[in-house]
């Protein structure tokens, strides 16, 4: 049997909490957002940093706000070059022309 799909989601506003309550059927993601401590219960865990969100994820859901969104990314690529699941990428769309920030 196949392992389930590892998602994180960064960000816990509205959408981030329908998205992580909404996936926590198939398999727990892993959520950050900084507005919201780490949470071992009640509802899907929260972690304390981005990368610990992103490691050995499959799929990476970003819905920061635009403010928090580059920082979301910086933070998380260290990570998720070499960190995801199967050797998967971090592809950030709309930041283009931002050199190595992004």
């Amino acid at each position: 049997m196949a392992s389930p799909v590892q998602v994180a989601v960064l960000g816990y506003g509205e959408v981030g909490h329908v998205l992580a309550c909404g996936l926590a059927a198939p398999g727990a993601p892993r959520v950050y957002d900084p507005a919201h401590p780490p949470s071992p219960s009640g509802g899907p865990p929260l972690v304390a940093c981005n990368a610990e969100a992103v490691r050995g994820a499959d799929v990476v859901i970003a819905v920061t706000t635009g403010a928090d969104s580059l920082a979301a990314c910086v933070e998380s690529r260290p990570i998720s070059g070499g960190g995801l699941r199967g050797g998967g990428g971090l592809s950030v769309g709309g930041l283009q022309g931002l050199g190595d920030a992004a």
